[in-house]
């Protein structure tokens, strides 16, 4: 990287995730004059090591949201630690909004996202599995998203279609594969749901907010940012099936949330991908006009 620097002029230096985060900081801590910026990407264990490298000077630190600075203790200061969020297209906050017709004989649950084991899925089919027959009968969940090739994801998505049988889940659960047409899949819902446990920021929760749908999510990471209980989505506690359980049969009972489609789309503005333009190209501003503290 620093050959590149020297062959090439750059005004500013971006880093993001975890090989990056070590770029930046051995760039920090070497001469140049370069300003550099670290998104993180991540709710990390070792949080002294990126509070350390956030103080660290002409090395501008982002994180996603403020559940993400409170994590590794740091403070918000213009040009040194800002808050970004990972965004969706402005389109998904474009266009009236779909609403699926009513009456439904079930409430249609939907989930986007790779099945891969730190998402998760599993608890929403233990959910299920533990709604009383009725509730169980009134819903039906759809799981897009593709299976890495990974020898973990591949088992993984086996599981999960073994867990469906073992539950006796078939008529109400349908993993359907990957898609390109989220928008799509997530109007024709009523209801999205992410199970992970310290999601960093998902751009899909964004997107079905910005689509107007409720949403119920991991009560941590980036999502208690996005999701207010009984407002727009409900939270459950992280990894607890039995309370995913009790919030998806308060949809199903129609007390879930107070919001209105326009609402929630509202609610979900601040993380459009041109609110995410402005507020960047306002750090780099303030880095190359020297702004960064000291």
């Amino acid at each position: 990287t620093r050959r590149r620097c020297r062959a090439e002029r750059w005004d500013v230096v971006h880093a993001h995730s975890r090989g990056g985060f070590a770029a930046a900081v051995l760039m920090a801590l070497l001469p140049g004059n370069i300003p550099l910026v670290f998104t993180n990407h991540a709710f990390a264990r070792r949080t002294g090591m990126y509070r350390w490298a956030a103080g660290r000077r002409g090395l501008a630190t982002v994180v996603l949201n403020p559940a993400m600075a409170t994590h590794y203790g740091l403070k918000p200061e213009p040009g040194r630690v800002e808050i970004i969020p990972d965004c969706c297209s402005d389109s998904f906050f474009e266009g009236p909004l779909v609403h699926p017709p009513a009456p439904r004989s079930r409430l249609a649950l939907v989930g986007v996202g790779n099945l891969v084991r730190w998402k998760k899925w599993n608890l929403v089919l233990d959910a299920l599995g533990r709604l009383p027959v009725a509730f169980r009968q009134r819903v039906h969940f759809t799981l897009w998203g593709p299976t890495p090739a990974d020898a973990d994801s591949q088992s993984f998505a086996r599981e999960l279609k073994a867990q469906v049988g073992a539950l006796g889940l078939a008529p109400y659960v349908r993993l359907a594969g990957p898609t390109t047409r989220v928008r799509e899949v997530v109007e024709g819902a009523d209801v999205f749901v992410i199970p992970s446990t310290d999601e960093p920021c998902s751009v899909a929760l964004t997107e079905a907010l910005a689509l107007g749908k409720p949403s119920i999510a991991s009560a941590s990471g980036g999502s208690v940012d996005l999701v207010k209980n009984g407002y727009n989505g409900r939270l459950f506690r992280p990894d607890d099936s039995e309370d995913l359980a009790r919030q998806i049969a308060g949809m199903i009972s129609g007390d879930g949330t107070t919001a209105t489609p326009e609402q929630i789309r509202d609610s979900a503005r601040h993380y459009s991908a041109s609110v995410a333009w402005g507020q960047y190209h306002a750090l780099y501003r303030r880095l190359l006009a020297g702004g960064q503290a000291d």
